[in-house]
């Protein structure tokens, strides 16, 4: 005699979790497809110290170079690992070396601002936004300047204003340690636009480098 076992059919309450466990399931897989796999980077490791070793130094004709700041800097709240204005200072320090006499006058470089401006830019893919995913943190960094060649420290023989602007975009996937580094490396970028405009202007329009006047 064969006995044939007729499945239960589910229950109201039963196939009410039944459905909520399927949905449950689908949504998770959902949102570990829109994850991306991050490298592995390991945090607390030291990021380069900022040296300025390959800009190349300008040896000006003049006595003295003045490093000024006429602003608030804007980056109190920004989560960089480095400041954008004392690298400047830094940058500006290297890259200007007063080896003149009195009579050659002074260079005044007058910081205007060095600003980072932090959004937050929504993913573009509908379903992203719903879940509120895929988003992207952008900095937008702004440095000017303007370079004074006076003479006695009143007279402005030659002025000029520069400016440089950077835009950097991170993924909110990325680790901490690889947001600190895209920073940094924009920080850098920041100068490597910066610094041929200051060798222009200095060598070409001021004439101050000892190499022009030989």
């Amino acid at each position: 005699m064969t006995f044939i076992s007729t499945p239960k059919p589910l229950s109201p309450l039963n196939k009410f979790c039944y459905k909520n466990w399927i949905f449950l399931f689908a949504t998770l897989l959902l949102v570990s497809a829109c994850e991306r796999v991050t490298p592995i980077v390991s945090h607390g490791l030291p990021l380069p110290v900022q040296t300025f070793e390959n800009i190349e130094s300008l040896l000006l004709n003049i006595k003295d170079v003045h490093i000024l700041t006429k602003h608030e800097t804007h980056e109190e709240n920004i989560d960089f690992p480095v400041s954008l204005h004392d690298s400047a200072e830094r940058y500006l320090e290297k890259k200007l070396q007063a080896t003149g006499t009195h009579q050659d006058g002074a260079l005044f470089v007058i910081l205007e601002d060095t600003h980072i401006q932090h959004t937050k830019v929504k993913s573009k893919h509908p379903v992203f936004q719903w879940l509120s995913v895929d988003n992207i943190d952008q900095y937008k960094l702004h440095l000017s300047l303007r370079l004074e060649h006076r003479y006695a420290h009143h007279n402005v023989l030659f002025g000029k204003r520069l400016s440089v602007e950077k835009t950097l975009n991170l993924s909110e996937h990325l680790s901490l340690a690889e947001r600190e580094q895209e920073q940094f490396k924009a920080i850098e970028e920041v100068f490597i636009l910066l610094d041929p405009q200051i060798t222009h202007v200095i060598k070409d329009e001021m004439r101050l480098d000892f190499i022009c006047i030989l």
